[in-house]
């Protein structure tokens, strides 16, 4: 019996897929709750279904990436953020060797790490961590939520300390900065490639046009009317917001002086300022400060001018940043890209922002709500202003142009899979 043998070439294999990028997000999670972990964890989210699973496919890029977690968690509470421990140093080296347990189980090459911010026990953490990882893993790649690390290493840092950490941190495949004004730390340590990727928000307020829109317009039209009755009119109240760790730095106390000079300048109208502060504190300190400084005569009046709320999530959450009149955030600390203007242009709600390492790239060109950095009177003078102006639409325009949730996924999976 004969067998028929082919002589011509085989037949074609279908293409097969390239395979799948691996990346190990060596970052935490919250708690406690900041900008970069709540960040870290949507960007979990957006990128993956389920734990250390596969993402699913882009129709237009037949690569996918695999994201696993190390959720290299050191403090549970804010005020432990940053600091030194004893105890911290076992829990650092037990995400390290649940990292490279992952490394090797999986075959990752690209390792995602968020940099220190400007300070010495956080940068002394990222040595210790990349020292350990960064040689078994082929790429990789840091995303830079802090900005001001170069400013530190230069002025700050010892001799010795800076050496280190360009031979540690140095020259990393890929630097992801949140906007353009932090290329500055990514250049410093000579990174190979820079991109930038800016936060991004699910839409938080969906039914805006329907509910919100005209509670803010109808807001504004009550104090203008009050505004052009006089002192006899009915007085109304507007209401600024101050949401954020609670931290000096962050321009909490220039927040209540400026209500209280917002205040002084409108007491011959029916308009006053009150602020709702939103946060936890950072430091015993400031809240003893914070608590000593409410209680003087120039917010307390026949009433309270400034309300604590602690920290808030959820309805809570929701029901102050939609009551609210307008963001109060005159921050001085090197800020990355606070998530709290995201949230606030999404609501429509009016931002009052200081002008620091150039955090109004964020907002609209030519937006009216800067303020000089560490300027109380300032601040006051556009609270006052803002008391009597109609609502601005522009805000959650550009938060639905430029920040959606789609927009940040997108680009950060091409960031990571061009590694």
């Amino acid at each position: 019996m004969s067998v028929n043998r082919s002589t011509g070439p085989p037949p074609a294999k279908a293409d097969s897929a390239p395979p799948p990028t691996g990346v190990l997000v060596f970052a935490h999670t919250p708690p406690p709750h900041h900008g970069q972990s709540v960040m870290v964890a949507y960007m979990l989210d957006q990128l993956r279904t389920h734990p250390n699973a596969t993402t699913p496919a882009d129709p237009a890029d037949a690569r996918r990436l695999r994201v696993f977690h190390v959720n290299a968690r050191l403090s549970r509470e804010i005020d432990d953020v940053g600091r030194s421990r004893p105890g911290k140093l076992p829990v650092l080296l037990g995400h390290v060797l649940q990292a490279l347990w992952w490394r090797c189980r999986h075959a990752i090459r690209v390792f995602y790490y968020v940099p220190a911010p400007p300070a010495r026990t956080p940068l002394w953490r990222d040595w210790i961590v990349l020292a350990l990882c960064r040689p078994f893993f082929a790429r990789t790649v840091f995303h830079w939520h802090a900005g001001g690390l170069s400013e530190w290493l230069e002025t700050q840092a010892r001799p010795w300390e800076r050496w280190l950490s360009q031979r540690l941190l140095g020259q990393p495949h890929l630097s992801i900065v949140l906007r353009p004004f932090h290329r500055r730390d990514a250049d410093y340590l000579r990174s190979r490639r820079v991109a930038v990727v800016a936060n991004g928000l699910s839409d938080p307020c969906p039914d805006f046009d329907q509910h919100t829109l005209p509670l803010r317009r109808q807001a504004a039209a009550r104090r203008r009317a009050a505004l052009a009755q006089g002192e006899g009119a009915e007085p109304v109240v507007f209401r600024a917001l101050f949401l954020s760790v609670c931290r000096r730095e962050k321009g909490l106390f220039e927040a209540l002086d400026a209500v209280a000079e917002a205040n002084a300048a409108l007491r011959h109208t029916p308009l006053r300022v009150e602020l709702t502060v939103a946060g936890s504190f950072a430091s015993p300190a400031d809240q003893a400060a914070f608590e000593r400084r409410v209680r003087a005569p120039d917010l307390t009046r026949d009433t309270p001018l400034v309300h604590y709320a602690g920290f808030v999530r959820g309805d809570a959450k929701t029901r102050l940043l939609t009551e609210s009149d307008c963001l109060c955030f005159p921050t001085w600390l090197p800020e990355g890209f606070p998530l709290t203007l995201l949230e606030a242009m999404a609501y429509g709600l009016p931002v009052l922002c200081s002008d620091f390492r150039a955090l109004p790239e964020i907002l609209p060109p030519g937006y009216p709500g800067i303020v000089p950095v560490r300027d109380p009177s300032a601040l006051a003078a556009k609270l006052v202003a803002f008391t009597g102006s109609d609502y601005d639409p522009s805000l959650r325009r550009w938060y639905a142009e430029r920040y959606s949730a789609a927009r940040f996924a997108a680009e950060m999976r091409a960031a990571l899979l061009s590694v």
